[in-house]
């Protein structure tokens, strides 16, 4: 037995030991990105000044405090700031083990273990200057000591699970779904008829949780109700659900057809673990807990999955702010029912000694291609994350380290996005002054900068003799490009070196001839649209075309109120006889920024490419634009002064 024992030891100390080499290896080889740059900022700062930053943000504040302390013990680097993460990444391992087997036995508990030490998605966040590693630890621990509740009742276990709860609700909101899953099991555990004392106890503990989190409530319903750091719309459920599994299976540095093939096999294990647990209940039926309504352990490991998954997608559905990552919580459940199949293959292997050798033959085989299977899969997906460049995060640290060799004493950075300040300047060592537009440090896009935005390059560019400007996600917050516009149309584009991967652009401009931002339209035009849009003018490269031509066209909206409809514009080249020759529909502003989301006084310059058609008669033809909505059937949006269109200017075609 003793010798068993010491097997049984080593084998988890092994599996610790990879997931420890697979976590540090390559530490601090790519680039601090932008969720990063943002804990670390937060963690740098003064403990009072850092919770009331945080407090406007969307993250509870414990991951930040124990940075805070981390930082000051071992420094700001790549490998410092992460090593925390990789800690709690590590100790994940051990406690999966224990929950495993807990809850079904000690070979599930190898496997599960197995399974988390390689997983891809979580070695990534084990690589991370953010709270996921942390909050999937305290939810193993928490489910751990529910289980132990549940199976001998004790005030002791009682307590620290709601300890567990409170400490995972202040290092992420979405822990909330952990203690929804609990509350749900305690819920079918009570009503097979157990004594009413543990139920008010249990009512007690999660009061006092209520109670522990009140402090930071408020904060965290304001960011629910008020949070803009997603586009409004519907979430697709089978996209989330297919998208999560994927994420639990090999990660995000998998894609196409190769992932999707690899999460299908995931899938099939794990649905494979659920068969042959709900055989298990028929033929070996499970005492461990109180639950009979919950089978051996279907029932309870598919609560731990689902619950939260129904949760979020249902809190999510018409607030789309999603991502697999708010799940991690659930991603043991998983594994541990993959772990499940994996353990009766290995335990049926055994079978080929005591005679029956076609049942030990067959899971044999069945075991060598399942694990053959989800190591090459994970080994394929880690390969990418080490080493190939279009998986890594975002290299902030090579542009802010290429503009500082480069720049010069008169330069200025532009950072279309405060989002970005963060990360870059946690590699920007040089002097340059750097402005964030806009400059809020959490993205929001319920107001992203307008045609007005143009007026702040005439107060950054004073003085001045080129403006490097630094484009990652820039669409978020600058939507129709009014920064990246202004600059390509009153400056002479110089040449950048080198070029960026994972969205970034880095571009540089001469300010030599002392350009005028934000002029406004080069042809006024004044068009009142219902009292809700006014057009102020128009921008036309030529008022002359040949078939075949395209005629770039802007026009300048100004918003008269909010409006609760997302408008169309048409522009079309006209003949005498209202037949149209050239066109371009689309939405007004863009996609992402449709007239329902622009603000009072908004300002917007709206681009077109109209191509005259090829066989446009040579002649004179008259430009007209209007706006326009689809439901019910095609209305024009009328003009105050009548009609519904606006003749802005008459084009000649020539041959």
């Amino acid at each position: 037995m003793g010798k068993y024992l010491d097997l049984d030891k080593i084998a988890v100390i092994a599996i610790i030991i990879l997931a420890f080499a697979l976590r540090i290896y390559r530490l601090d080889h790519q680039s601090i990105w932008y969720d990063e740059g943002l804990s670390v900022y937060f963690a740098e700062q003064r403990m009072g000044d850092m919770l009331a930053e945080i407090s406007t943000a969307d993250h509870p504040p414990l991951y930040f405090v124990a940075l805070h302390l981390w930082i000051r013990i071992a420094g700001r680097s790549e490998f410092p700031v992460r090593y925390l993460s990789l800690a709690w990444g590590v100790m994940a391992v051990p406690l999966v083990f224990k929950l495993s087997e807990r809850l079904a036995s000690r070979g599930v508990g190898f496997w599960a273990a197995f399974l988390l030490s390689i997983s891809p998605y979580h070695i990534w966040f084990s690589q991370e200057t953010r709270m996921y590693t942390m909050v999937v630890a305290l939810s193993l621990a928490s489910v751990y000591v529910f289980l132990k509740l549940l199976s001998t009742w004790r005030t002791k276990h009682l307590w620290l699970c709601a300890a567990l709860n409170l400490l995972g609700l202040y290092t992420h909101f979405y822990f909330v779904f952990i203690i929804l899953f609990e509350n749900v099991v305690f819920l079918i555990w009570w009503l097979q008829g157990k004594a009413k004392q543990p139920f008010l106890h249990w009512i007690a503990a999660q009061l006092s949780i209520a109670i522990g989190f009140l402090p930071w409530a408020g904060f965290a319903v304001e960011e629910f109700m008020t949070g803009a750091t997603y586009w409004e719309g519907a979430l697709g459920l089978l996209t989330a659900a297919k998208d999560t599994f994927t994420a639990f299976s090999v990660g995000h540095t998998m894609q196409g057809k190769t992932a999707d093939l690899a999460t299908w096999g995931f899938v099939v294990l794990a649905a494979v673990g659920v068969l042959v647990s709900l055989w298990k209940r028929k033929s070996e039926p499970n005492t461990q807990y109180p639950i009979s309504s919950i089978q051996y352990p279907t029932g309870l490991v598919l609560l731990y999955l689902l619950v939260p998954m129904a949760a979020l997608f249902a809190i999510s559905y018409h607030r789309p702010k999603f991502a697999p990552r708010y799940l991690l919580t659930a991603m043991p459940a998983f594994y541990l029912l993959m772990a499940i199949g994996l353990a009766k293959l290995a335990s049926n292997c055994s079978s080929w000694v005591r005679g029956s050798r076609l049942l030990g033959t067959v899971a044999l085989v069945g075991l060598l291609c399942s694990l053959g299977f989800v190591s090459v899969a994970s080994a394929g997906s880690l390969t990418n994350y080490y080493f190939e460049d279009k998986y890594t995060r975002s290299d902030f640290r090579s542009v802010a380290e290429y503009i500082g060799s480069h720049a010069e004493d008169k330069d200025a950075i532009i950072l279309v996005g405060g989002h970005m300040l963060p990360a870059f300047a946690y590699y920007y060592q040089g002097s340059l002054p750097v402005y964030p537009l806009p400059d809020r440090l959490v993205v929001s896009t319920k107001d992203p900068l307008d045609y007005r935005a143009a007026e702040q390059l005439n107060s950054i560019g004073q003085g001045r003799e080129r403006l490097w400007l630094v484009l990652w996600q820039n669409r978020i917050v600058d939507p129709t490009d009014v920064i990246l516009d202004q600059l390509m149309m009153n400056c002479l584009r110089l040449e950048v070196g080198r070029n960026f991967h994972h969205e970034f652009a880095l571009l540089l401009f001469s300010l030599e001839n002392r350009p005028r931002f934000g002029t406004g339209p080069k042809y006024h035009y004044q068009a009142n649209f219902a009292d809700q849009i006014q057009l102020l003018g128009y921008d036309l490269d030529s008022f002359q075309a040949k078939p075949g031509q395209t005629l770039h066209l802007a026009l300048y909206w100004e918003a008269l109120r909010e409006m609760d409809r997302d408008y169309l514009v048409f522009t079309h080249l006209i003949s005498q006889e209202e037949r149209i020759y050239g066109q371009h529909d689309k939405i007004a502003g863009d996609d992402a920024y449709p007239t329902s989301h622009w603000k009072e006084r908004t300002i917007i310059r709206d681009k077109f490419q109209i191509l005259v058609f090829p066989d446009t008669p040579p002649g004179d033809y008259t430009l007209e634009v209007g706006l326009y909505w689809t439901e019910p059937g095609i209305q024009r949006l009328p003009l105050k002064s009548g009609g519904d269109r606006a003749l802005l200017t008459n084009i000649a075609v020539v041959p």
